[in-house]
């Protein structure tokens, strides 16, 4: 199974074979790189893991505690990163980012071309909602990863 941590909630890990290679997938909380003292994820000095990878609500309240939902949100920007090999919001500033994403509510589109193996574009899309209700709980997005990787849909 697929470890699920630093959201409150685990599963008993058990090794995926990928390659003859024995793999333990684990889900970590993604918010753990943000420096809270500072007031806005802009600021000078402030030290942030990736603001293109930044669910809205933490964009919009860089000071609140991140929850797990916005690790979800991150870890679908990871996915549309894997299946594109693009860089997120690529050309536009942090300032651009923020209002992209926190205001307008745009969402990482993926290009025509890009695979999308056992339904991972569907899942990073749903990992990537606007709304923390409507993205999936961390043990949902760790079981439909778990049936990729063994070869299902999810």
């Amino acid at each position: 199974m697929i470890r699920v941590s630093g959201f409150g909630e685990s599963h008993a890990p058990a090794p995926v074979t990928v390659h003859g290679h024995q793999l333990l997938p684990k889900l970590s909380d993604a918010g753990r790189s943000l420096q809270r003292e500072h007031a806005a994820p802009h600021a000078a000095g402030g030290r942030y893991g990736g603001l293109d990878h930044l669910a809205p609500e933490v964009l919009l309240e860089p000071q609140r505690a991140c929850a797990p939902p916005a690790d979800v949100y991150s870890l679908g920007v990871i996915l549309w990163r894997m299946l594109t090999s693009l860089h997120p919001w690529a050309g536009l500033s942090h300032q651009q980012v923020i209002e992209a994403v926190a205001h307008e509510g745009r969402v990482l589109a993926f290009p025509a071309g890009a695979p999308d193996a056992h339904g991972l574009q569907e899942l990073a899309l749903r990992c990537m909602a606007h709304a923390p209700a409507a993205r999936p709980a961390a043990a949902e997005v760790c079981t439909a990863l778990e049936g990729m990787l063994l070869g299902g849909s999810g």
